[in-house]
């Protein structure tokens, strides 16, 4: 047995996010801890909208978050070219906007509705799904 440092109990935690309806590709997707049981954990989603989570804090990658109840962000920016082909690449001159692909409420953990609570045992493709919409709106500030 090799005496490396071991990180922390995880749970496997695979899922999905949509946008509308159709898989988000390339996204970033974070939980937070709710309370004081878990540890951040993070993923980036595949062409199928699928997900694996490593937690942030000496995880395996891909392994899985701490049990516990986590608020879930995500994210996914681009460069917005608005329909125009790319600057060449040694054009320094020409300002491209980075645009994001997901409302703002999901992108922030005081806003975002999003939330998952991973179980001693993990879960499994189809267990975690995440459906996000275009038209949802961040609340006013209270």
């Amino acid at each position: 047995m090799g005496c490396g440092k071991q990180g922390p109990n995880v749970e496997y935690v695979e899922g999905i996010v949509l946008l509308d309806g159709k898989p988000l590709d390339n996204a970033t997707v974070a939980i937070s801890p709710i309370g004081e049981q878990g540890l951040p954990a993070v993923g980036r989603s595949d062409s199928r909208g699928v997900f694996h989570l490593t937690s942030t804090r000496g995880g395996r990658p891909l392994a899985g978050a701490v049990a516990g109840e986590y608020v879930m962000t995500v994210m996914k920016t681009g460069y917005d070219f608005g329909g125009k082909p790319p600057p060449a690449e040694d054009d320094t001159t020409t300002e491209v906007p980075v645009r994001s692909f997901v409302p703002d409420v999901y992108t922030k953990k005081d806003t975002s509705p999003l939330r998952i609570i991973v179980k001693t045992g993990g879960g499994g493709v189809g267990v975690y799904r995440f459906e996000m919409t275009s038209g949802l709106k961040t609340p006013p500030a209270k």
